[in-house]
């Protein structure tokens, strides 16, 4: 019997002290205290899905953006991030990858502005985040190996 092996790709991230993978195929994400375990958790959380999400299965855009923010009593910084954007529906989801800011639009480019504006109100409040650059990875997982693991 032949076994299919499917190839995702994931954005990591720190966000405070855990880290989050992110999928960019299918709408989950996992959390650990390191990349692997974030990865791992984020394997586990695709798996019960895989076979109702593949035939939905849609492709997402990674955009560097960034925008200038004007602290209180600071010069206006710019700060570049890096924006997973999808579609859901007859939307488009965007999502922050450094901060976790989410934000949507009716069209590919309406996200982009809405994610932006949101980004920029986010670091309005919360000046000098400590996020890091996002970390792009794939990942493969095969069905039949993965259901031994959990029977």
């Amino acid at each position: 019997m032949d076994t299919q092996t499917y190839t995702f790709t994931a954005v990591v991230n720190k966000q405070g002290t855990q880290y989050r993978a992110f999928c960019l195929d299918i709408p989950a994400d996992g959390y650990g205290p390191t990349p692997e375990a974030a990865i791992v958790a984020l394997k586990q959380e695709v798996m019960p899905s895989l076979d109702e999400a593949l035939p939905g299965c849609v492709r997402c855009s990674v955009l560097n953006l960034e925008v200038e923010v004007a602290y209180q009593n600071r010069p206006v910084q710019v700060y570049p991030f890096t924006a997973v954007i999808w579609p859901d529906g007859d939307w488009f989801v965007a999502l922050n990858a450094e901060a976790g800011v989410v934000s949507q639009g009716e069209t590919l480019e309406h996200a982009v502005a809405m994610i932006k504006e949101a980004t920029q109100l986010y670091l309005e409040e919360m000046p000098n985040p400590d996020y890091g650059h996002p970390q792009i990875i794939t990942f493969e997982l095969e069905p039949s190996k993965l259901e031994a693991v959990h029977a």
